[in-house]
Parts: C-alpha cells; sequence; structure tokens
C-alpha cells in the first residue's frame, strides 16, 4: 500500500512539474519574461491579485537553488525537493 502511495505522489509532482514547465514556456513566448540585473521578471496578470497585472522575480541564492516570488514557489517547496 505504502508503495503506491510513493508512486502516486511521484506520478502528481511530475504532472505538476510538466504544467509548470508549459506554462512558463508559454508566459516566454508571449514575451512575459524578461532578464533582469538578478535573474529574470515575469509579468502576467494574477488571480491572487484580483487579475491585476503582477511581476515575479527569479534567480538563485547564495547557495544555487532557484528561489521564486510567486506564492506556487513557497507552496511548492513545502512537498517537492526540487524547489528547495
Amino acid at each position: 500500500m505504502m508503495k503506491v502511495e510513493v508512486m502516486n505522489q511521484q506520478t502528481s509532482i511530475d504532472k505538476a512539474a510538466r504544467l509548470r514547465e508549459m506554462r512558463g514556456k508559454g508566459l516566454a513566448a508571449q514575451g512575459a519574461v524578461k532578464q533582469g540585473v538578478n535573474g529574470s521578471i515575469v509579468s502576467t496578470l494574477s488571480l491572487r491579485n484580483n487579475g491585476r497585472k503582477t511581476e515575479y522575480r527569479i534567480g538563485k541564492d547564495d547557495s544555487g537553488k532557484f528561489i521564486c516570488t510567486c506564492a506556487e514557489f513557497g507552496v511548492e517547496a513545502q512537498w517537492d525537493s526540487a524547489f528547495a
């Protein structure tokens, strides 16, 4: 039973990663991603911000791990070690 739960969790993580990648590629294709001094800046409409334009910053911390100012990153970091 435990093995099935782990496999289901991994499948869910893989699916979420594919969806994030597709969304990122879509944002890049729309020209929403710009290079900043310390990483990238993504401008998009935010459902969490009543549909207003929002900017998120993506970069790396001192240890070389990716960081992002979006809410999803903080949530996913709790569940997926690839985020932290």
